[in-house]
Parts: structure tokens; sequence; C-alpha cells
């Protein structure tokens, strides 16, 4: 692979990661909540941890246009070309999170304009990971063109964003009993249940990709992409094998198991999205396309 084409791996994972952090913030920090001091600070731990990211994410967009200085002129295309309107909303993205928190950390109090930016910020952040997917679905290119490739996009989004929210979760709330943390808890079990499936999904997402790969390397007697999609499906296993007692722990014995066991798990998600992504690339490369 290319440097543009790491540049690409680095800014799809970035992007997708603040989409379903933003997204999944939203949604279990109800605006009731930010009259609880320990979730505000939970949600500003979150936007500080997002902004930096998006920022990066941006900047990564145009370097993978080849030429920085010609990244406007990708934007002259929006009615037909799903680059150009992935370039868009991904600076849409960032202006509305870059609003959102300026907003939130100054005048907290205002929160039908934080719900309004909110929502915008979602919708464009769900139309911008399925333009990201469509750019993909080449029929050119068997390996993309079908399901597996938006699913693959939107799982790796609130995988990934889950797990950061649950990094600064533990970060922040560790030291707090359940019962202190009220319903709150309840959203925090969800969560965790959503991680588990979300990790189901994205493991039998890879092995039909092995399935694809083996197909298409029996019509072409080429190599394919065996070891990355089973190094990944290893790591989405043992990923799922310290995340199941983490829940139990959480919902039976009613507190955190400490920040290691995330920590441990959001490395080897981002080393198995990484492997992955270098992987779904190295594909366009694929003899006979």
């Amino acid at each position: 692979m290319t440097g543009s084409e790491w540049t690409l791996v680095f800014f799809t994972l970035i992007t997708q990661m603040c989409v379903g952090g933003f997204i999944l913030q939203d949604i279990m920090i109800h605006y009731r909540h930010h009259d609880d001091p320990n979730i505000l600070k939970v949600k500003k731990g979150i936007l500080r941890t997002l902004l930096p990211l998006i920022i990066i994410a941006v900047i990564l967009s145009f370097f993978h246009l080849g030429k920085p200085v010609h990244a406007i002129y990708s934007l002259n295309n929006l009615q037909s070309s799903w680059l150009s309107r992935e370039i868009m909303l991904v600076s849409v993205f960032a202006i509305l999170l870059i609003s959102y928190a300026l907003i939130f950390w100054r005048y907290p109090e205002s929160r039908s304009l934080l719900k309004i930016i909110a929502i915008l910020e979602m919708i464009t952040g769900l139309f911008l990971i399925y333009s990201m997917s469509r750019i993909y679905t080449l029929s050119t290119i068997p390996v993309w063109n079908s399901m597996a490739t938006p699913v693959e996009f939107f799982t790796a989004s609130f995988l990934l964003g889950g797990l950061l929210l649950m990094l600064v979760f533990q970060r922040r709330l560790f030291k707090l009993e359940i019962r202190e943390l009220a319903n709150f808890s309840r959203r925090i079990s969800v969560l965790y249940l959503l991680l588990i499936i979300l990790l189901m999904i994205d493991l039998g997402n890879t092995i039909y990709y092995h399935y694809i790969d083996y197909e298409i390397s029996r019509m072409t007697a080429e190599d394919t992409s065996y070891i990355i999609n089973l190094t990944k499906s290893i790591l989405h296993i043992a990923s799922i094998l310290i995340l199941i007692p983490q829940f139990y722990q959480f919902n039976i014995k009613k507190h955190f198991s400490g920040v290691l066991g995330f920590r441990i798990i959001f490395f080897l998600l981002i080393l198995a999205e990484l492997i992955g992504r270098y992987g779904f690339y190295a594909s366009y490369v694929s003899p006979g396309f």
C-alpha cells in the first residue's frame, strides 16, 4: 500500500470513531443529566477527545486526495460524486461538532440550541458514513461490491465510538458506586451489550469477507487476504472474551472492573480495524479487476 492509502485507513477509522462516539454520547447522556456534575465531567471529557480527532480527520481528508492544495476542487462535483459528498460532509460534521462543543462549554443552559445542533450533527454523521461506503461499492471490485462494505463502516463507527466512550466513562466514573450513577448505569449496561453485539457482527462480516476472498482465489489462483482476515477474527474473539466478564461484573457485582481491561480491548480493536482496513484497501489490487 502507498502512503495515500494509509491516510485513507486512518481517515476512515478516525472519522467513523468520531461519528459513532458523538451519536452514542448524545443518546446516552440525556440533557437532564447535565445537572449531574459527574456526568457533566464525562461529557466534557468526551468532547475534548472528539475535537482533536475530527480535526485530524479533516486534515487527512485533504491529504488522501493527492494534492491538498487542490482539495477545494473536489467539491465541484457534489451532484454525482460520492467522494465530493464525503469531503463536504466531513467538513460540515467538524464545523457542527466544534460549534456544539463551544456552545456546550460557554452556554450549557442553551439546551434547545444544543439539541438542534446535535440532531443536525447526527444526521450529517450518518450520511457521511453512508457516503464513505458508497465510494467503495464498485461493481469492478467484487470484494467491495456488497452489503458487507456499509456494514463494515457502520459497525466500525459505533464499535470504536462506543469503546471510546467506555474509556472515558471508566476513567471519570470508576470511583463511583453504581447506585451513585442512578439510572445512568442502565445506559452503560446497554452500551456494554451493544459493544458485544457489534463485535459479533463485525466478526461475522470478517468471515464473510474471507469467504468472498476464498471464492475469488479459486477463480484466479492468486493469494488472498486469508492471514489478514484470520488475524482480525482472532483479535475480535479475544476482545469478546475480555468484554463479557466485564459486562458481568458491572451488572452483577455493581462496579467497573477498571480501565486496564478496556484499554486492552481498545488496543485490540484498533489493531483489528487497522489490519482489516489495510486488507480492505489492499484488495483493490486483486488481479482481474
